[in-house]
């Protein structure tokens, strides 16, 4: 069977810092997804954080700034990385502190969006949540509240005046540190005005320490007795920075934080952000972290949020809940049948009030126009579209209505806001709706002007439902694996209609959607476990890393992976929603290990599956002691808790090994399984051509040709596993066992297929006792990663006039009429590179090189700019555009890069990286090596094996491609570059960017663009 799931598409340009020897020229930009900190940088110094060296470094860069009148400190950094970010307006006093000789790596600021927040009209409350996670058994049989522990929460602040999160702020408070380091205005692109008080006015993170911590009759949260730390790096409204929450990360350090959720970052897949590296760095001082994967589904494959893209990290898909809170009305119609509606607010219309619909001919009535017959004190109900929701219910309000309902015009379900109208109104699904209008227009036949009015008797209240498609994931959420592969999401939760605090000035309590929602719960649900780590451990003291590595592995082991809900299609929770749930019971769905109808859902969507911290808790206490609630299956470990296979042609060809702990007092026999889950592809990763049109109003639509649609297609696809069907294991014991997995057959070739699937491991040694599996997951990518283009191709970068609006060429000036390839310099008379990048690429360079037609034989001119880690754009139609001003890069005496005559140009054939240097457009420098490509599932250095449980954790050597060791200035080195201009005559640019895998040093690893000929002539 294969599906697909409709991708956006979408058109714009990320922009950062611009440099002397670049000049932006942009079209389309949507803000949420530009990074633009202009003047902003970041600088990291050589010495190691924490030490007399590192301070000095400081003191010194400090002490340079001083004697500069353009350049300002925004943020010193001393515990997660050694640097200091600034403001700089002037190039030349840059230039400077770039030369310092400590300096290790400059990175430009960029805006960080806040994760996108679902609004919902469907309610579901966290208790409901907290039965399918573990989360309530733990609270009420192991007795656990996460008393004692510290969870910080970077996000929009908190409002601490909510009784549910404790009513104040400060020693004694549920809320008892804290900052604000932007203020209200604050919108990434201004400045911030920092205050002591985190005071929430956007109120995502009230909802988000809600689902952590409330502790009310309404909602109580994961967690309810930790200690909240409240980190506001977001205004009202709109972005953050990097070094922002860099500092609210230092803070969150120096309170002696436990615990971090962060629901912010954007997809990008490289853990290279200096975000991103100091995140990994927080497990250094015993900090578990947990962080939203994204709600970027329609972005593809590959698209993990850069901050979770971390094994320090617990990246956080999202699940749809088990239940849904719907309120309902019965009418003498039908006075047995329940007709249910969605409502924004609890308790929702709580009125026994007639209903009236208006007639449109035979349709029914949209409520745009003022209403001419009589509603006041009554319930109108309206189709949805042609104008706005708001406008709709400001016709009730003038009418005098009671309420008003609208009418899903299209099949699935519908959020909807009336703001700043004031009035009770619900949504009804298109189904039901228009079966009831239909039975309201049969009281009064022929009626054009309005039904026969129906006294509705309203529930008072909603009451839980059923959900049909609860504990499958989530359609919003994002997908993965990373660019190098790498499994994430890490594992998932309930964010799905969660119902949660809100600031009490705008009503206390709301329902939000998103990864947002599930990553809090899975950050209480970690609180949890660190009470009872330090608990049955006997230590107060911070955990170690190999101490995280546990818990993490036992988590992700003891979760559940879940079937895919009939299709990827959004469907529609009123129409299917029929069953009354009877009370606050635990709901079970299918598991996987049982059996069920349909297909499991890939790894790249729900990770290990969806948490169970119960499970999770009692496995992680099996590695100190025996616990008197354990059984065989939570007194099991296994080893690592998941395999990377890496694509087709890094996949070993060997066996991986696992390796199974038996923690319980006697032997146990395991059953292994496996598991496959649907396989998953995305055409738009392939070649394919793109145009631009344009229209009257100077903007473009994006056309397409080739018979792929750019969707997301699932397959039922099995690899073969080859295990060993049941193994003993002695008590208190461990056993090997070998796992050959090769790809599935039954995929094409010549595409790219993410494969994945379980080994799940059940003990069924002791009787007819039944008992749950653990399960090891796996993933590949079936075909070459290296095969991909990573410029959007066939239709490739080339050198045009400005009349020709292909989208991925050099489009010539933004001089109109321009008809030749000379250029003059003067003004925007510069020749423009546009190109995409489709595919991610770990080093992007752009070179001036001699004139001519061949593309092998030439003479390397110098060195444009260049950048590494560019991760693929948000969409296949988004656009880069890089205006060159003629200059090329120019190297000092003391800091030519090896192997390159002293103050001149690099050799022809050297392949030079400049990390920290010039950008193309914007698209940032990191250092090299933080995530190198690998070969085979077992060899990330992050993976809890068994050598890291019987060993101290050391350092392991990844295999695949190597940065190089000949040709380059440096890995992270920052040399002293300046920027001279080329004499006028002919020239082409050379555009090349490191494919899949590649290696460094080796130009046919390169896709590479070599431009037609164009001519430099200066006036004058």
């Amino acid at each position: 069977m294969i599906r697909h799931v409709t991708q956006t598409i979408l058109v714009a340009v990320i922009l950062c810092a611009m440099f002397q020897s670049l000049v932006q020229a942009v079209m389309n930009i949507p803000p949420n997804h530009v990074s633009v900190c202009p003047g902003g940088y970041l600088f990291e110094f050589r010495s190691p954080p924490g030490g007399i060296e590192a301070a000095n470094d400081r003191a010194r860069f400090e002490t340079a700034i001083r004697r500069m009148s353009s350049v300002h400190v925004r943020h010193s950094f001393s515990l997660l990385l050694n640097g200091i970010s600034v403001q700089v307006s002037d190039e030349h006093e840059l230039d400077q502190l770039k030369g310092m000789d400590f300096v290790k790596l400059v990175t430009p600021l960029t805006i960080v969006p806040a994760s996108e927040q679902l609004a919902s009209t469907v309610n579901a409350l966290v208790s409901s949540a907290q039965n399918m996670t573990g989360v309530t058994r733990v609270k009420e049989e192991l007795g656990l509240t996460g008393k004692g522990v510290r969870v910080g929460i970077i996000d929009t602040g908190i409002d601490y005046t909510h009784p549910a999160l404790g009513g104040c702020f400060g020693p004694g408070c549920k809320v008892e540190v804290g900052w604000d380091f932007v203020g209200d205005a604050y919108n990434g692109q201004n400045a911030p005005v920092p205050s002591s008080n985190p005071m929430d006015c956007a109120g995502h993170g009230t909802h988000v320490a809600g689902i952590i911590a409330a502790d009310d009759s309404v909602v109580q949260g994961a967690a309810p007795q930790v200690i909240l730390g409240a980190y506001r790096v977001l205004g009202c409204s709109g972005s953050s920075n990097d070094d922002v929450i860099l500092a609210a990360l230092e803070r969150a350090v120096q309170d002696k934080m436990d615990v971090i959720n962060l629901s912010i970052g954007e997809p990008n897949g490289w853990p290279t952000n200096p975000v991103a590296r100091a995140i990994s760095a927080l497990r250094n001082y015993g900090v578990m972290v947990a962080v939203s994967q994204g709600n970027e589904n329609t972005q593809g494959l590959f698209s993990v949020n850069y901050i979770a893209d971390s094994n320090s990290v617990l990246s956080v898909a999202s699940f749809i809940n088990t239940k849904v809170l719907l309120s309902f009305f019965t009418t003498p119609l039908e006075p047995d049948r329940r007709i249910l509606y969605s409502t924004p607010s609890i308790p929702g219309i709580r009125l026994n009030k007639p209903l009236v619909a208006p007639i449109n001919g035979t349709e029914l009535g949209s409520g745009c126009v003022p209403f001419t017959f009589d509603i006041k004190g009554k319930v109108v109900v309206v189709l949805r579209g042609g104008c706005l929701f708001a406008a709709k219910a400001q016709n009730a309000v003038n009418g005098g209505a009671a309420g008003i309902i609208f009418v899903n015009n299209e099949p699935g379900s519908l959020s909807a806001t009336i703001d700043p109208v004031k009035i009770d109104f619900g949504i009804l699904s298109q189904t039901e709706g228009l079966a009831f209008f239909e039975k309201l227009k049969a009281q009064e036949p022929g009626s054009t002007t309005v039904t026969k009015e129906l006294v509705a008797t309203f529930s008072d209240g909603p009451a839980p439902f059923l959900n049909p498609a609860g504990g499958s994931s989530s359609l919003f959420s994002s997908y993965g694996l990373d660019n190098e592969l790498h499994i994430k999401p890490d594992l998932g939760a309930p964010g799905e209609n969660i119902y949660s605090t809100w600031p009490v000035r705008n009503g206390s309590y709301t329902t939000l959607s998103g990864t947002s929602m599930a990553s809090p719960h899975v950050a209480g649900a970690l609180a949890l476990a660190v009470q009872h780590w330090k608990a049955i451990t006997g230590s107060a003291a911070p955990l170690t890393w190999l101490q995280i590595q546990k818990i993490y592995n036992t988590i992700k082991i003891t979760s559940a992976p879940t079937y895919v809900y009939e299709s990827h299609e959004q469907f529609d929770v009123l129409k299917e929603a029929t069953k009354l749930s009877p009370g606050n019971e635990t709901v079970s769905w299918p598991s996987v290990n049982t059996g069920g109808d349909g297909e499991v859902a890939s790894i790249a969507k729900q990770g290990a599956g969806l948490i169970d911290i119960y499970r999770g808790i009692l496995t992680m206490e099996s590695l100190v002691k025996t616990s008197s609630v354990s059984s065989p299956s939570t007194q099991t470990v296994v080893l690592p808790s998941s395999i990377e296979l890496n694509d087709t042609q890094f996949a070993t060809q060997d066996p991986y090994s696992l390796t199974i702990y038996n923690n319980g007092p006697e032997a146990v026999m395991y059953q292994l399984v496996h598991i496959p889950a649907e396989a998953l592809h995305e055409p738009s990763i392939e070649p394919k051509e793109i145009r631009l049109q344009e229209l009257a109003d100077g903007t473009y639509n994006v056309s397409k040709s080739g018979k792929d649609k750019d969707d997301v297609i699932f397959r039922a696809a099995r690899a073969e596993v080859e295990i060993t069907p049941r193994i003993m294991v002695p008590a208190k014991g461990k056993r090997r066992v070998n796992v050959k997995i090769t790809e599935p057959a039954v995929l094409p070739r010549g595409q790219h297929w993410i494969y994945s699937g379980y080994i799940s491991i059940t003990p069924v040694s002791r009787g007819a006792t039944k008992q749950q599996a653990i399960y090891v997951s796996y993933a590949g990518v079936k075909g070459q990663m290296r095969d991909l283009s990573i410029f959007l191709r066939p239709t490739e970068p080339e050198i045009a006039v400005a009349k020709e609006k292909s989208v991925c060429q050099v489009l010539g000036t933004g001089v109109a009429n321009k008809t030749d390839y000379v250029y003059s310099l003067v003004g925007l008379d510069m020749p423009m590179v546009s190109f995409c990048i489709q595919n991610p690429t770990r080093f992007l360079l752009m070179d001036i090189i001699s004139p001519g037609t061949d593309e092998t034989n030439y003479e390397v001119v110098g060195r444009v700019g260049s950048n590494e880690f560019v991760g693929r754009a948000v969409a296949d139609a988004i656009v880069t555009t890089v205006q060159w001003n003629g200059t090329i890069e120019s190297y000092s005496d003391t800091s030519a890069p090896r192997g390159t005559p002293t103050g001149g140009r690099p050799p022809p054939e050297v392949i030079r990286r400049q990390p920290g240097m010039d950008l193309i457009n914007g698209m940032r420098a990191v250092p090299d090596g933080h995530h190198v490509p690998y070969e085979g599932g077992q060899s990330r250095t992050t993976i809890l094996t068994e050598r890291d449980v019987e060993a101290p954790p050391t350092s392991k050597p990844s295999k695949g491609p190597k940065p190089p060791t000949v040709g380059f200035a440096g890995s992270n080195d920052v040399t002293d570059v300046t920027h001279v201009p080329v004499p006028d005559g002919d020239y082409r640019f050379r555009l090349m960017a490191l494919r899949y895998m590649g290696d460094y040093e080796k130009k046919e690893d390169y896709d590479t663009w070599i431009s037609p000929t164009f001519t430099i002539a200066r006036k004058g």
